[in-house]
C-alpha cells in the first residue's frame, strides 16, 4: 500500500534536494508529493489545514511566531539546512580587508539584516549590543572601527547596487548567490559559516514543520532518512556554489 506525504515549498529553487529524496522513497512505497506555493504567508495556513502534511521553508523562531499568532499546533520535526549568506564584491579582495568607511548594503528584509550585522560582528568589523541575534538592527551597533557605512536594498537587487561605484559590497545568500557570483565575477569577502560554527542554536536554519499529532508518523523519519541519504546530501554539497547551501547532516 502506497503513502502519501504532501510536502509544501515555497520557491522551486528548494526542489533539488526533494526530488531526490522523492526518487529514494518510491521504493519505500511512500510517494512524496512536493506541492510549491508562491506566497510564504499560506504555507502555515495550509499545513494546519491539513492540505499538506508538512513544509520546508522557514526557521523555528518564524515557525513559533505563526503558532503565537494563529493558534497553529505546529512543531519541527528536524532542522534541515540553511541558505548561507556572504558578503560579496566586485573589486574588493577576501578575508574582509574593507577600506574604511566602505558603503555596504545590507538586506531590507529585518531577519535577513539579523544576519548580515551578525556576520559583519563575528568577522569583528562591528560589535553589537547583547540582544537576540534574531533581533538585531542597525541601531544596536555600538563600535563601527572602520567607521562602515549603510545602507538597504531588496534581496533581487544587491548585486545590481554593485554597479555604483559607491557600493564597496553587498550581501546576497542561498540561490542568489550562486547564481549572481557567477553572472558579476563577485568575490566573497566573509560568509555566514562562522556564525554557525561559533553561534550555539544559530537561528536561521530552516527546518521542516509538521502537525505535532502527526510527529511521530513512521513514513517522516524514512523522510527524514532518505534525506540523510549519501545520495542527498551529496547533491546539496553540489548545490554549494557561491556561498550556497549547508546542510546539518
Amino acid at each position: 500500500m502506497n503513502i502519501t506525504v504532501k510536502l509544501g515549498l515555497f520557491r522551486n529553487e528548494d526542489r533539488r534536494p526533494w526530488d531526490c529524496v522523492k526518487k529514494i522513497l518510491k521504493d519505500q512505497n511512500i510517494n512524496l508529493e512536493i506541492q510549491m506555493f508562491y506566497s510564504r504567508d499560506v504555507l502555515n495556513l495550509a499545513l494546519n489545514a491539513g492540505m499538506i502534511d508538512m513544509n520546508a521553508y522557514q526557521t523555528a523562531e518564524d515557525l513559533n511566531r505563526e503558532n503565537h499568532e494563529h493558534g497553529y499546533d505546529l512543531v519541527v520535526l528536524a532542522p534541515i539546512f540553511i541558505e548561507l549568506m556572504g558578503l560579496f564584491s566586485k573589486k574588493i579582495k577576501p578575508e574582509c580587508e574593507l577600506p574604511e568607511q566602505s558603503l555596504l548594503m545590507l538586506p531590507q528584509d529585518p531577519f535577513e539584516l539579523a544576519r548580515a550585522l551578525g556576520i559583519l560582528k563575528v568577522y569583528d568589523l562591528i560589535k553589537l549590543r547583547e540582544v537576540p541575534p534574531a533581533h538585531v538592527q542597525i541601531s544596536d551597533i555600538i563600535s563601527n572601527p572602520l567607521h562602515l557605512r549603510f545602507d538597504t536594498c531588496d534581496s533581487e537587487n544587491a548585486a545590481k547596487m554593485l554597479d555604483d561605484a559607491d557600493v564597496a559590497a553587498v550581501f546576497l545568500n542561498g540561490n542568489t548567490a550562486a547564481e549572481q557570483r557567477k553572472l558579476y565575477n563577485l568575490k566573497c569577502i566573509c560568509s555566514e559559516r562562522k556564525n554557525i560554527e561559533q553561534i550555539p542554536d544559530y537561528p536561521f536554519v530552516k527546518v521542516l514543520a509538521v502537525r505535532r499529532k502527526d510527529f511521530h508518523d513512521p513514513a517522516y523519519a524514512e523522510l527524514l532518512h532518505a534525506f540523510r541519504s549519501e545520495e542527498t546530501q551529496n547533491l546539496i554539497g553540489k548545490l554549494q556554489l557561491g556561498v550556497g547551501i549547508q546542510s546539518f547532516y
